[in-house]
């Protein structure tokens, strides 16, 4: 056996495995006795060799083709730079308002291409991106360390992106220059594009949320020598924000849902049904992926016969919300036929079957997000030829709607069961009873009849 490439043996599949270039490679499946048998290794070499000159070869001609998009992309923004620069330098001076109408001047200003990971460090007086970079880099050490998530500081950095490509084009260079009435401006532009649909009206009020969070922390560092007035809490609110709108399934769409992903080989992978199970997570827990994606062993305990899923929720802000669920026994048996194998009490349950996180994002100038989960949810709602609005949420939706009508004088079951954070100190002072919920989770199981 080569003694510079190690396999690992993989239990669960019975085969060899190893990761290459962050590919996981499943080799010699079906064709080995055991990790003792030399033929199966023998065979399990012989593909890893051929999968090495693939990916090697795939990587090569990756790499000819980004570099010829990024000579392209920078003489594109080199061209964009110079004739920007030129309108930049006539509205120098003058109030937006007297230069450009807003429509005109929302089209001309998101074409510009500064980001902040431009402009020149001044020690005595910082440039305005300047300190738009010095505020978001906090929130990628926050992020870095967890304290934070990466969509709260992309989200972060691509709002006031937004902001500093407004005020570069305006010929702001410094915050202290910014006025109140330029922070109207941006206002009204905002509220303008909002009104002709160009953006959504969450993407208006993240925006002006951001840019007064940033004069917020501006001014508590003396940045600036005084708060413009106008940014008060009314100021995010230009736009109408439209109600919540929840997406239910019907009890027929639920089983055209089980019923596709148990339709096995072409929605599930070899070992179990991977679908059906992110399904019952979805109507039994009421998970979104990113609950789906942080699933580990030692959230999972036998209770009795049966078994809980008690764990602290992922989404709440410090993590302080007891997440306690009462599992099916389908639930748990997919779960099973599913799971990794377990190396240690905080491993993950549930990995894509390269051996990566179902739900990942990046740190990098541009955002980087997979949800493996939502995919496959994807490719089953277009199956179905479902509308837009039902993507895996829509599980949490239906399991809670139905929820509460099942168990109508059962508010605080129904908070429980969706994991939502109790008011006041009560969280801390009152130990909650699961009694209620668990009866409620049995009644959806009736309710829905899912079965292999």
């Amino acid at each position: 056996m080569d003694k510079k490439i190690k396999l690992s043996w993989y239990k669960s599949r019975g085969c060899w495995r190893k990761n290459y270039r962050g590919n996981q490679l499943y080799l010699a499946v079906g064709q080995c006795t055991g990790d003792d048998d030399p033929v199966g290794y023998s065979i399990a070499m012989g593909e890893f060799a051929e999968h090495v000159k693939r990916l090697d070869a795939e990587d090569a001609i990756a790499k000819t083709e980004k570099r010829a998009a990024v000579k392209t992309e920078a003489d594109m923004l080199a061209k964009q730079a110079e004739e920007m620069d030129q309108e930049r330098q006539i509205a120098k001076g003058k109030p937006i308002s007297d230069t450009l109408h807003y429509s005109a001047f929302a089209a001309n200003y998101d074409q510009l291409k500064p980001t902040l990971t431009t402009g020149t460090r001044n020690v005595e007086k910082l440039h305005l991106i300047d300190r738009i970079a010095e505020y978001v880099e906090g929130f990628e050490k926050r992020a870095k360390e967890g304290r934070c998530t990466v969509a709260w500081y992309n989200e972060k950095r691509d709002k006031l992106d937004d902001f500093h490509k407004f005020t570069y084009y305006a010929g702001v260079d410094y915050p202290e220059q910014i006025t109140e009435n330029l922070l109207n401006d941006y206002r009204e532009s905002q509220a303008t594009q909002a009104a002709k649909g160009e953006f959504s009206p969450f993407t208006v009020k993240k925006r002006l949320k951001a840019v007064k969070a940033f004069f917020e922390w501006c001014f508590k560092f003396h940045y600036i020598k005084e708060m413009p007035r106008n940014l008060d809490k009314d100021y995010p609110n230009v736009v109408v924000m439209p109600a919540p709108k929840p997406y239910p399934l019907t009890l027929d769409q639920v089983h055209q849902f089980w019923n596709l992903a148990m339709n096995k080989g072409k929605y599930d992978n070899t070992r179990g049904y991977r679908n059906a199970l992110y399904l019952l997570l979805g109507l039994n827990c009421g998970y979104r992926s990113k609950d789906i994606a942080t699933l580990r062993f030692n959230h999972l305990r036998q209770e009795g016969e049966g078994w809980i899923i008690d764990r602290l929720r992922n989404k709440t802000k410090n993590k302080k919300v007891r997440q306690v669920h009462k599992i099916w026994k389908i639930t748990h048996r997919l779960l099973m036929m599913e799971c990794e194998t377990r190396e240690a009490d905080d491993d993950l349950m549930l990995l894509t079957e390269h051996g990566t996180e179902l739900v990942t994002a990046t740190l990098s100038n541009k955002t980087s997000h997979t949800d493996a989960v939502g995919a496959n949810w994807g490719r089953m709602k277009r199956k179905l030829k479902l509308g837009k609005g039902y993507g895996h949420s829509c599980c949490r939706d239906t399991g809670s709607s139905d929820f509460a009508r099942l168990m109508p004088e059962s508010p605080i079951a129904e908070s429980q069961y969706l994991s939502h954070k109790f008011p006041g100190m009560s969280e801390t002072y009152i130990q909650r009873a699961y009694e209620r919920l668990f009866t409620g989770i049995d009644k959806l199981e009736e309710y829905y009849g899912l079965n292999m």
